[in-house]
């Protein structure tokens, strides 16, 4: 109600800019860009048919899977099972055991990086050895250091390459190191963006919401 343009760097929730707030923008891609590129990966490029999906039972999880599910069936490969697990959960033997009678040729895990570092273990625990694609959650050193080896060879999207050749970029990793002493994460370098763009705003127009936004 007062009229503040707010940058969302962060959220990747694709309804965050859809509830007709205007002065709500994001300059981080969302899950239905995210949900495109596996898509485009899974059916296009590895030609994979038959797809089962094991998502947390949460928003995150309820919306993002929501938004792959969506986007499979447009390219004519409707996935075939869709299971769920609650956050904490431990024992995922009755979801893998759904998910192996599905006969898939490949799974998509879609939740945070501790339970989806775990389902993979459980999956190699049990021979379940099927390519495994995951959401962008599993790009965090906490799924590497559960997984461990069972993580090699899984494939994920993300909204940020810390690779990319872009002098900017470079730039500003090495005043990021230099200040905090670690590497940027994802949601580090949206913010540096989104203040950037909010700054350039205001020096453009100055101090007026509705110029600025």
């Amino acid at each position: 109600k007062l009229e503040i343009p707010w940058v969302n760097t962060s959220d990747p929730d694709p309804t965050f800019t859809e509830t007709n707030i205007p002065w709500v923008i994001r300059c981080i891609s969302d899950d239905r860009q995210s949900s495109y590129a596996l898509v485009d990966y899974i059916y296009k490029k590895e030609k994979l048919e038959r797809v089962a999906v094991l998502r947390a039972n949460n928003r995150y999880g309820r919306v993002g899977v929501m938004e792959f599910r969506d986007a499979a069936t447009r390219v004519g490969n409707p996935i075939v099972l869709e299971v769920r697990y609650e956050d904490g959960e431990t024992d995922f033997d009755a979801q893998l055991d759904r998910i192996k009678n599905s006969r898939p040729d490949a799974v998509v895990l879609w939740g945070n990086a501790l339970e989806m570092g775990l389902i993979l273990n459980r999956m190699r625990e049990l021979d379940i050895n099927y390519p495994v694609f995951a959401s962008d959650r599993a790009v965090n050193p906490l799924f590497l250091e559960v997984a461990g080896d069972n993580a090699n060879g899984v494939v994920t999207s993300c909204q940020y390459n810390p690779k990319s050749d872009n002098p900017g970029l470079k730039a500003f990793q090495k005043k990021y190191r230099e200040r905090f002493g670690i590497e940027p994460d994802v949601f580090a370098a949206h913010a540096y963006d989104g203040m950037n763009m909010t700054i350039d705003a205001i020096r453009k127009v100055g101090l007026n919401k509705a110029l600025i936004r």
